[in-house]
């Protein structure tokens, strides 16, 4: 594990997540879909529809496997895929009452496991780590791209 205190912080947030998306696998929370097709299903619920080339954007895949995830869901049954009114070559993805559904009790199921792990912490922890996460979110919010400077400084770490 990296040793400077930046490098240590970008190390556990890569561990971190990597160890919840893992958790939640071998727990076996979110059992209707994959992890990615959870993803997926929530990017498209939040938005009410999406099409291929948001869904690409958001989940930085190129088109070809952005097409071959929604196909998945398509098939399943979650997702259904339509032609756009106004431009007929793009393809609009929106949940199925089936779909959201199935991804009501998919987060239901998940958010009851992270309460779970959440209560482990003590309430000045999980206070804490409510501030942290709202401020980096402002941040990120604001910064649509890093600049060159910001990306060297992130890579030195």
């Amino acid at each position: 594990m990296a040793t400077n205190p930046l490098g240590r912080l970008i190390n556990l947030f890569f561990m971190t997540h990597r160890s919840l998306h893992k958790h939640m696998q071998e727990a076996k929370v979110i059992t209707a879909f994959s992890f990615l097709q959870f993803i997926t299903m929530k990017f498209v619920s939040e938005g009410g529809q999406a099409s291929m080339k948001d869904l690409a954007r958001f989940l930085s895949i190129t088109p070809a496997s952005a097409t071959s995830l929604a196909n998945g869901l398509v098939r399943m049954g979650v997702l259904e895929s339509i032609a756009d009114a106004s431009d007929r070559r793009v393809i609009l993805l929106r949940p199925t009452a089936h779909g959201r559904k199935a991804l009501s009790r998919t987060d239901n199921q998940a958010k009851k496991e992270l309460k779970r792990i959440f209560l482990q912490l003590s309430d000045n922890d999980r206070k804490s780590l409510t501030i942290i996460l709202e401020k980096l979110f402002a941040v990120l919010s604001k910064e649509k791209v890093a600049s060159p400077t910001r990306r060297a400084n992130v890579n030195e770490a």
